[in-house]
């Protein structure tokens, strides 16, 4: 491990804040290209090995890494046209005890099967091989379901879940079984994260977050509740798109820019920034001062 690598002082096996920054690296770095991914894994985590699955149909993106018997999935977030449509496909669908997101399921189900594969290569190779699963977005979303699939199956240990900024993906139904499994589920959010409260609840369709929920803001863990899934995030897309009808009368147009301010809180590099934060207050305050999340009695499940 390079003497630079943002993990070298961390305990990823005892502190779950630590644990929770080392998971927003990888959510972060899954929306770089196959060489840089590799090579920082290799570098900055001593990776034995790395697969890389993508489904050009559906556009879903994540990678595998492996160190010893431990193996992190990360997938990638909203980043495509085909991404964007996934994420608005949102009617429900019967599946995973519940009634979940149709366009993310969907997606996961193009790479499940090489998902799949190489963690049954890894297994055979690795006895008590552990998985964490992570993701931002749209990549929060998949993680959800990857968890909730591999629990079902019930041939690996889903040690983890931490996923930052993602939307709802279930009903209350998904989110009871997944707590039901047991697994360790953590959700980031920003103060301000629109993508976080959606898809909006209405009558005839009602969304509800699974994990625990972890609040960031700009001076650290947050006080503010978990926003849930409202109406907000919606009327911030509407919003943005009515600053792009106003911004086509002048010029020079930028259709983009409503959309980067109004959705600045839910970058990636954000939150690892807020998180860097964090672990380098905690380390230099003496224990009974720590955090909460960066305790080892934190830790909660769904």
């Amino acid at each position: 491990m390079k003497t630079d690598s943002p993990f070298l002082e961390l305990d990823l096996e005892r502190v779950p804040l630590h644990r929770d920054y080392f998971c927003a690296h990888m959510a972060l770095i899954a929306y770089r290209g196959k060489r840089y991914i590799e090579t920082f894994l290799r570098e900055a985590w001593d990776s034995e090995e790395t697969q890389f699955i993508e489904h050009p149909q559906s556009s879903t993106q994540m990678f595998l890494s492996r160190k010893g018997t431990l193996a992190v999935l990360s997938f990638r977030g909203t980043e495509s046209l085909k991404d964007i449509l996934t994420d608005f496909s949102f009617r429900h669908t019967p599946g995973l005890g519940g009634s979940i997101h149709h366009g993310m399921y969907s997606a996961l189900l193009t790479v499940w099967p090489q998902v799949q594969w190489t963690l049954q290569a890894w297994l055979s190779k690795n006895p008590g091989l552990r998985v964490w699963i992570t993701g931002h977005s749209l990549g929060g979303g998949l993680a959800a379901f990857a968890a909730a699939t591999l629990q079902a199956e019930g041939r690996l240990k889903v040690e983890l879940t931490c996923t930052f900024g993602q939307p709802a993906v279930g009903d209350l139904g998904f989110a009871t079984a997944l707590k039901n499994t047991g697994v360790f589920y953590e959700r980031y959010v920003n103060e301000k994260d629109y993508v976080a409260r959606l898809p909006p609840s209405s009558r005839d369709a009602l969304w509800e977050h699974c994990g625990s929920y972890r609040g960031l803001a700009g001076s650290g863990l947050s006080k503010f509740p978990d926003p849930g899934t409202n109406l907000v995030g919606f009327l911030a897309i509407f919003w943005a798109g009515f600053q792009i009808v106003l911004a086509s009368l002048t010029a020079p147009f930028s259709p983009f820019k409503p959309f980067q301010k109004l959705f600045s809180k839910h970058s990636m590099s954000l939150y690892v920034r807020r998180l860097k934060k964090i672990v380098k207050e905690a380390k230099a305050q003496p224990p009974e001062k720590i955090p909460v999340s960066a305790n080892l009695s934190a830790g909660t499940r769904v």
